[in-house]
């Protein structure tokens, strides 16, 4: 699918004269502000005029592959009103119990959340998909077959992915916080963009383009390498499609990181915008930093007042990049809980009358629904477990729980159908300190994690349904099917549920974690299976091998997932105790062995990233262990109760701590 066979010959004729238009205004907008027209942009509070920026003027402003496919899943959360509703879907309840599996195709990457964090799109015959090492894929829709791959071996935290737009695809790149462009035909790269080069500064946005723009943001979370580190800003940028150019850029903190540049950071957006009939932008800002503060500025001290725009729901101008309203969410956040999901777009019927309404919300734990064009606050309700998380500082020595922890609350994107707001709200906790946290990993990490699935209506607020899950559900949001809402687990399961009750319609056990949502196109489900498995009550016994992969389900097909070869084995014997390393848990996460006696310990390597086995101050230390690999160290202790950890960075937190109990 070439660049022509998208946009014809007029309206290639028509990007040639943008490309040059665009040259001449970014040279003006560059003398007015200051900026490299390919460099990295500053913060500002607006951006050029309009007539700064007239690539939006030679080009249509809604891409036409948007259009064209707008029965398939063109865009991350399935159209620019981000409702996750398939529109050409043909799966219901009378035939979901058909869906088989029709192909299986294999993921090899590795990152701290898994092989895949992206939703993939799919236009036409083609399904792209972007994994956690930055490749991206084109897929043969019907057959799963390989049409090329394009590899850039950069880690990111995810969630990423793919946009097509004006016959360019556009994709990001997490650690280097790089924007690429790539022929959606060849793979071959078109131009590459790098927004930051801080060290704690990525992208992890899936591309929104619109108006001749790819617009993406910097994000002071999205580097695997160093996180929320002093001076890491988020950024919202708009490329110009054809060059990768910096037409407009929006700093989202205020205030030069609120008074502290040194230590504060904060901002950025993880899911793209949404965009309504005039082309206005709403994003969801992530959370600010510290959090919950430093040795030296306890209880974000650091950062007074209400931190704009950290955790707001900001409407912005699409042209110039100014702000039109902004509503504060979460103001003064010690918890990093932040807005980041990718706003709603809805009308309901409030008074009687017909109202255009946006839906907000993220790892708070609250969903809020407000007027688009004033930007009042119709209604806000709290969903799933609350505790703590009103607190205003963490008393001096203390230690207390909160929830929705950092990877709690809303995890997942929202979905919007016929007035109702669909939400999946994870509780799990995170204990703090006033300088620090730790997960609440001793009650069993992630598989422990309940999720409430709830129906909200969306002109009140009240809850019409609310299903407590026995399992985590993080990063897989809605994604609805005349009436069957499909959503994913930790525990690996492919899920349905009926719109009405939401009652469990159909589930398929895959052999790898589910941690980002799905695409529909007609009659068939794609399904990103890419993380840890987290047993629940539900995962069979042994739990199957980690096997990563983009799952085809499709209406009469009859196949079944590939599921991994299972792990389960005896793990005392005479020799000494093996332990499975899967990615972010160990198997077994507690076990006893005899005091002042040499013990071997055999580590298993049976996930997909580099694990150890370490007990720190104790000297026991596997060394690192690459994925399908294992090690054999012996261990001798005192009496007592050690912590054993993954001590790669993220992992221990992420839920790699166990207990080792010595007599």
């Amino acid at each position: 699918m070439s660049m022509s066979d998208i946009l014809g010959d007029d309206a290639k004729s028509s990007l040639r004269v943008s490309r040059r238009t665009v040259i001449a205004g970014s040279a003006a907008a560059t003398a007015a502000i200051g900026l490299a027209a390919t460099g990295i942009a500053g913060a500002q509070e607006s951006t050029p005029a309009a007539d700064a920026t007239p690539a939006a003027t030679s080009l249509p402003a809604v891409p036409p592959e948007i259009t064209e496919f707008a029965n398939d899943w063109p865009v991350a959360q399935g159209d620019l009103a981000a409702t996750r509703v398939a529109v050409g879907g043909t799966i219901d309840s009378s035939n979901v119990s058909t869906l088989g599996v029709a192909w299986e195709y294999a993921l090899d990457a590795a990152s701290p959340f898994g092989a895949i964090t992206s939703n993939p799109v799919v236009y036409g015959d083609t399904v792209y998909i972007q994994d956690n090492s930055g490749a991206i894929h084109s897929l043969n829709r019907e057959t799963g077959e390989l049409n090329w791959r394009k590899d850039y071996g950069v880690s990111t935290f995810g969630p990423n992915g793919v946009t097509l737009g004006y016959g360019v695809l556009v994709g990001v790149l997490g650690d280097t916080a790089e924007t690429v462009a790539l022929d959606p035909a060849t793979g071959e790269e078109l131009w590459r963009f790098q927004v930051a080069n801080h060290g704690a500064l990525g992208i992890t946005v899936a591309p929104l383009i619109y108006n001749g723009w790819a617009i993406v943001s910097s994000e002071p979370g999205g580097n695997t390498k160093g996180i929320y580190e002093g001076g890491a800003n988020g950024v919202i940028y708009a490329l110009d499609i054809t060059t990768g150019e910096t037409i407009w850029s929006w700093d989202t903190v205020k205030d030069d990181l609120w008074g502290n540049f040194r230590v504060n950071s904060g901002g950025g957006i993880w899911y793209p915008p949404s965009v309504d009939d005039e082309g206005n932008l709403y994003l969801g800002i992530g959370n600010a930093g510290p959090f919950p503060g430093t040795e030296e500025f306890p209880n974000i001290s650091s950062r007074p007042g209400q931190n704009d725009y950290a955790n707001n729901l900001v409407k912005l101008d699409p042209n110039s990049g100014a702000v039109v309203w902004n509503v504060n969410i979460k103001p003064h956040d010690l918890f990093d809980l932040d807005n980041q999901q990718t706003p709603v777009l809805g009308t309901v019927n409030i008074g009687g009358v017909d109202t255009e309404v946006v839906f907000t919300t993220g790892k708070h734990g609250y969903i809020a629904a407000v007027h688009r064009d004033s930007g009042q606050e119709f209604w806000k309700r709290s969903v799933g477990t609350h505790k703590n998380d009103g607190l205003n500082e963490v008393p001096e020595g203390e230690t207390i729980e909160v929830f929705p922890g950092i990877l709690g609350g809303v995890e997942s994107p929202l979905a919007f159908k016929d007035g109702i707001v669909y939400a999946a709200a994870w509780n799990y906790p995170t204990l703090y300190t006033s300088t620090a946290y730790v997960f609440d990993v001793a009650a069993g990490g992630y598989e422990t994690a309940t999720t409430n699935l709830l129906a909200l209506d969306g002109a009140t607020g009240e809850i019409l349904w609310d299903v407590l899950l026995p399992y985590g559900v993080a990063g897989s949001g809605p994604a609805i099917s005349n009436d069957v809402l499909f959503l994913g687990a930790l525990d690996g399961r492919a899920l349905g549920f009926s719109l009405s009750d939401g009652s469990l319609v159909w589930e398929s056990q895959t052999s790898a974690g589910i941690n980002t949502s799905f695409a529909i196109a007609g009659d068939s489900l794609f399904v990103p299976a890419g993380s840890a498995i987290a047993p629940s009550e539900s995962t069979p016994d042994p739990v199957p091998g980690y096997r990563p992969a983009l799952i085809a389900y499709k209406l009469g097909a009859t196949g079944t997932p590939t599921l991994g070869e299972a792990t389960a084995q005896d793990t005392t014997g005479i020799e000494g105790q093996i332990v499975t390393a899967v990615d972010l848990a160990f198997e077994p996460n507690a076990f006893t062995i005899p005091a002042g006696t040499d013990v071997s310990i055999t580590l298993v390597n049976d996930g997909a990233l580099q694990h150890d086995f370490v007990i720190e101050d104790q000297g026991v230390d596997s060394g690192l262990v690459n994925g399908g690999e294992s090690t054999t160290f012996t261990v001798n202790l005192p009496a007592g109760t050690y912590e054993f950890i993954c001590s790669v960075e993220g992992h221990a937190q992420a839920g790699m701590v166990g207990t080792l109990t010595v007599e």
